[in-house]
């Protein structure tokens, strides 16, 4: 009977539940655990640790921010990270009143929070039923357990639900030595129980037949706490006293005690078990919602009607730049409810623009494009914005983005440059060892001291410290320095005088002359009517005062004018060979045609006369053209042998 009272005090904490009790809240500065974190909120923020102590686990934690991760790695801990500001948890599980607590002082980033709880309420005192397994050597093993009657595992495996608390079971079988053995229970255990060959002193009394069913069918039968079967079951059992209980999905679990004597059969009346379910649908506004019950993922969008077990329930939904919508809903037997949840936008728009346009926007340390830019979905909160730019200076600012708003901001640059302009004719120009062009530049540097330069061959570089200010225009005019020499230049025999000068083909003046010139290599070249032209190659350093003397050769009678004898003899008598060969040429095709005519004339012979006449007058004149044109051909080639000696 005790134990009937007993299990039935399990019943009532299971069906009204308990509640949860803060022993303490503080902070613990010496704990690094959330330093030594890396997990950051939705807005970059490095999060603070909540550590939950309690004896109950499946705990379901939310928050006014939303519960950025959970760790449950820990032992008799349960781990929360919580947005820094976080004021308030909600700590919910199956059975428990739901606790409410405001964290005081708020979450800050980077500290670790520890709260302690308690459980009170009858399903506490009594404590969670645990799962003790005996794992037998034989089968047919009869399990009592205190002084209820024994009952005989089903195999060679007994299954014991047990509130928290120690236990005496006793273990007998016909030819086994009985076993008694003290147990403690705490936690879920499988425990090896192994059986001795030899005589028991234990008689059990007779059997009686026990027929157990229940309305609705299929409920596990604990018999003394023990899993037994399932309704309708018809079994043997050893006489003497019973605690029944009945359990079954969806239904309350339902306790009842009977004895049965010796040789009996007893039909124990149809146990009815209440209902303990509701109906439940649920539908979110927004595709691609995530709906979720007691923290266990269910669907996306929407879940049709189906059965929940009456209490109070969490249902919470889930959605990529929307809020995280939780409602805590109590079903009670028989109800049906629709559970809908519109979704709110946790996201704005942004627009960031700059004066002038094309700087680097940075968020939060990330950089993610430039001006102008625009996020056309931006999770709401409060973002660091850099904008940079070469020559500009940095800008940094903060912009907060509320929920369906748009934050619009211009930012407005600072000149971080001074403009230099850079005159250097027909010159390479250099900043700083880089060149940036010729004869002129114009652009805008950063502040600072610059070293520019011009260089131009065979002069010397000319070069300037110049010091640039923000927002200042300078002009820098640079000449590189000639490196000069000089020549005079005389023309001979005097008859020559006022030749005509040229270096490297360019017309200097006429002979004599001293000319002043840059260093390096030339080509001096005097020409004069009647004379033959004269070149001459020098060079020229840094200083030299060099003087050429050039003699001049009159045309007639030289090299010069022989070779351009033959020269036009060659080319006359190329002509004249072309002609006369170009003659025999015609003479031949005008034959050919003659003769094609005669053999294919038809009419009268003085025609055909006629024909055969000039075909042959032709043939003769093509022979005289050919042979006449030997003779020019030879005199081109005698030409080319006599142009060629003569130098």
């Amino acid at each position: 009977m005790k134990k009937s009272i007993l299990l039935i005090l399990i019943t009532i904490g299971l069906v009204f539940g308990s509640n949860f009790k803060k022993i303490s809240y503080s902070s613990d500065m010496s704990d690094m655990d959330a330093r030594q974190s890396s997990i950051t909120d939705d807005n970059g923020n490095k999060t603070g640790l909540l550590k939950i102590y309690s004896d109950q686990a499946g705990l379901l934690v939310n928050a006014n921010l939303g519960v950025v991760e959970t760790d449950k790695s820990h032992p008799g801990e349960f781990w929360v990270y919580l947005s820094p500001g976080e004021k308030f948890v909600k700590i919910s599980k199956e059975g428990f009143s739901p606790f409410e607590f405001v964290l005081e002082p708020g979450i800050e980033s980077d500290m670790v929070y520890v709260l302690k709880l308690s459980t009170e309420g009858a399903g506490s005192m009594m404590g969670d039923l645990h799962k003790i397994t005996f794992k037998l050597n034989v089968s047919g093993v009869y399990i009592g357990k205190g002084t209820s009657a024994p009952v005989q595992a089903p195999g060679k495996i007994s299954e014991n639900w047990l509130a928290k608390g120690d236990y005496e079971f006793s273990f007998i079988k016909d030819g086994f030595v009985d076993k008694k053995q003290k147990i403690s229970v705490m936690e879920d255990r499988e425990i090896d129980v192994e059986l001795v060959q030899g005589s028991n002193q234990t008689k059990l009394k007779l059997p009686a037949l026990v027929v157990i069913s229940s309305d609705p069918a299929g409920a596990e039968i604990f018999l003394n706490g023990q899993k037994f079967g399932i309704t309708p079951m018809q079994e043997s059992l050893i006489a003497g006293e019973y605690s029944l209980t009945l359990r079954k999905n969806f239904y309350y679990p339902q306790d009842k005690s009977f004895t049965v004597k010796e040789g009996q059969t007893m039909d124990l009346p149809v146990i009815k078990l209440k209902p303990k379910f509701g109906y439940y649908s649920v539908k979110a506004d927004q595709a691609g919602t995530k709906l979720y019950l007691d923290g266990v993922y269910l669907s996306e969008n929407s879940v049709a009607k189906t059965k929940i077990e009456s209490g109070k329930h969490i249902f919470q939904a889930e959605l990529d730049y929307y809020h995280t919508e939780t409602q805590e809903i109590e079903f009670k037997d028989g109800d049906e409810k629709d559970v809908v949840f519109k979704m709110k936008p946790n996201f704005g728009r942004l627009i960031i623009k700059s004066e002038p346009s094309g700087a680097v926007v940075s968020l939060n340390g990330k950089p993610v494009g430039k001006t102008p830019f625009t996020i056309g979905k931006a999770r709401s909160g409060k973002y660091t914005v850099k904008l940079t730019m070469e020559l500009w200076s940095d800008y940094e600012d903060q912009i907060e983005i509320f929920d369906e708003k748009t934050a619009d901001k211009t930012f407005m640059m600072n000149k971080n440059f001074g403009t230099l302009v850079i005159k250097a004719e027909d010159s390479d120009i250099y900043i700083n060892g880089d060149r940036k062009g010729k004869s002129e530049f114009k652009g805008n540097v950063p502040p600072g001291k610059y070293m520019v330069t011009a260089k131009r061959e065979k002069h010397r570089d000319h070069e300037k410290e110049v010091y640039v200010n923000i927002g200042r225009d300078q002009v820098i005019d640079l000449a590189p320095d000639p490196i000069m020499g000089s020549v005079n230049i005389f023309s001979e025999p005097v008859e020559t005088k006022g030749a005509k000068i040229f270096l490297n083909d360019e017309e200097k003046g006429k002979t004599p002359a001293v000319i002043p010139l840059l260093i390096g290599n030339y080509n001096l070249r005097l020409t004069f009517d009647g004379f033959l032209d004269k070149s001459e190659n020098f060079s020229l350093s840094e200083g030299d005062n060099k003087t050429l003397r050039l003699t001049m050769q009159t045309y007639e009678g030289s090299q010069k004018e022989k070779r351009d004898f033959w020269k036009k003899q060659k080319w006359y008598s190329l002509g004249a060979f072309v002609l006369s060969a170009g003659a025999g040429g015609y003479f031949y095709m005008s034959g050919n045609g003659y003769y094609d005519d005669y053999e294919a004339c038809t009419s009268t012979t003085k025609e055909a006369e006629d024909l055969y006449d000039k075909a042959v007058s032709a043939d003769t004149f093509r022979d005289v053209s050919f042979s006449v044109s030997l003779a020019p051909l030879g005199y081109f080639f005698y030409s080319w042998y006599k142009e060629s000696s003569y130098k």
